[in-house]
């Protein structure tokens, strides 16, 4: 799609091809310090993040990551951080003593900032109080986050050579009236001391011993395209349960407008990758014209001026090298018309079909958007990813895993399905959450359902029936 979209809109490619963002160098890029203090704002990630994605109405953790670049433990026992943030109409650390978040405990912690336990010792925080905004610029627009503790009692951890400790976290959310684009955010009046209060390293600026303070950008999108690996319940669903012993899965590619005002989509293209041939394989399915092919362009790109066969759609890309397959496929609207999306709604745009292998082991199966994008109805990009041409678009995978439901009726894994596993079953009628070995249809609840699918293998066993 971006070779045709570059075709057909020539000067808004080059307008993409040119524009570039402006990277400004930190004073002391490239020389190591003894210590570091990072931004972490995917917290949820193994290792710092500084990189992240955020949507409007959603919360955000960032966190201040210190990290030992020296050969030798010491004994932590104090540290001071701020977090400028320059835009709140896109991030906003929340009020602790507003409706967003409770006020602080008389000890400084449970604030915003909050000091993180995983600095173990005895902390105080309270001079001066955690807070979200100190207001140092006087800029309505900004803020700046500061947190300051210290250890009284000289029982601050050990921070061995290369380890990191996570010491504070500013708590955002993303307004639901978020206009897309980046938020960079940076540190000031932030250092590390020792069980002596000698300084460890500061920046922001620094007072005698420099250290490195490494920020972190997150990028506020509007719109994301997601996989859902189950279009036969409601919502989109990432994870799936799949029999072993079916035939087919279906799915679909949808895309989401987190924004407040409906989008027009007068383009879209894709790759679903699929690593894995011997669990999953896309047919080729290609009749005449664009519709009903695989990838297949769902109803909302079939209505009038849509095209989906520049190239035509293809279950496996022959262009491609890597293992597995890569769907493709890329639609548009030549009658500048396109399909709307309103404000917080998802629209399913096409759906890959997939053969279950027969045979197949037991196993997850990965699925990955890659050089995914949406144009609106004049060609402007509305976002992409895998990768990213000049607007961040979240693309949200799925993961498939192929089970046998014999295996699985069998849940005392005696390797036979009988009346023993029904009683097990019945035991935990009603109980929510359901325990996982006994869901047989993983809705959440244990019910006659579940004893129902038992019921349907009495008498198999899984070392013989299971594929």
């Amino acid at each position: 799609m971006r070779a045709r979209i570059a075709v057909l809109c020539a000067a808004i490619a080059a307008v993409i091809a040119f524009q570039a963002a402006v990277a400004v160098p930190d004073s002391r890029a490239g020389v190591p310090t003894n210590w570091t203090m990072s931004l972490d704002c995917n917290t949820s990630a193994p290792g710092i993040q500084s990189a992240c994605t955020g949507l409007p109405g959603s919360l955000i953790d960032v966190d201040g990551v210190l990290t030992n670049n020296t050969l030798s433990a010491v004994q932590f026992g104090r540290f001071s951080i701020g977090v400028l943030n320059p835009n709140i109409t896109r991030l906003y650390a929340r009020d602790m003593n507003g409706m967003d978040l409770p006020g602080c405990d008389p000890s400084g912690v449970n604030c915003n900032p909050d000091f993180l336990f995983t600095a173990t010792g005895s902390y105080s925080c309270i001079i001066p109080q955690p807070d979200n905004d100190r207001d140092e610029d006087g800029n309505p627009m900004t803020q700046e986050s500061y947190l300051d503790c210290a250890n009284g009692a000289a029982d601050g951890q050990m921070i061995a050579p290369g380890e990191s400790v996570a010491l504070a976290r500013v708590k955002y959310r993303v307004p639901g009236t978020a206009p897309a684009g980046a938020v960079p955010l940076t540190m000031f009046w932030t250092s590390a001391g020792d069980e002596s209060f000698g300084e460890l390293g500061s920046c922001g600026p620094p007072v005698d011993v420099p250290m490195n303070c490494n920020g972190a950008t997150i990028t506020i999108a509007n719109v994301s395209m997601s996989l859902d690996c189950n279009p036969t319940v409601a919502n989109t669903q990432s994870s799936c349960m799949v029999s072993n012993m079916g035939t087919t899965r279906d799915v679909r590619v949808v895309i989401t407008n987190h924004g407040t005002t409906g989008i027009v989509v007068g383009a879209f293209g894709f790759r679903l990758e699929n690593p894995d041939i011997t669990r999953l394989f896309a047919p080729t399915i290609n009749p005449p014209g664009y519709s009903n092919d695989n990838p297949d362009a769902a109803m909302a790109a079939e209505g009038a001026g849509w095209a989906c066969g520049v190239p035509e759609p293809v279950a496996d890309d022959p262009g491609t090298v890597e293992p597995g397959q890569d769907s493709n496929i890329d639609c548009f609207n030549g009658a500048a018309s396109g399909f709307m999306i309103n404000a917080g709604a998802s629209v399913h745009v096409a759906t890959v079909h997939y053969d279950i292998v027969a045979g197949a082991d037991p196993g997850a199966v990965q699925l990955t958007l890659t050089d995914a994008d949406a144009y609106n109805a004049a060609f402007n990009e509305l976002g992409s990813c895998g990768p990213v041409l000049t607007k961040l678009m979240p693309c949200n995978n799925a993961t498939l895993t192929l089970y046998c439901p014999i295996d699985m009726a069998d849940v005392n894994n005696d390797d036979r399905v009988n009346v023993a596993d029904m009683g097990i079953t019945a035991a935990s009628n009603g109980v929510v959450p359901a325990p996982v070995h006994l869901d047989q249809n993983f809705d959440g609840v244990i019910n006659p359902a579940d004893r129902g699918i038992i019921g349907s293998h009495y008498f198999k066993r899984p070392s013989i029936h299971c594929p």
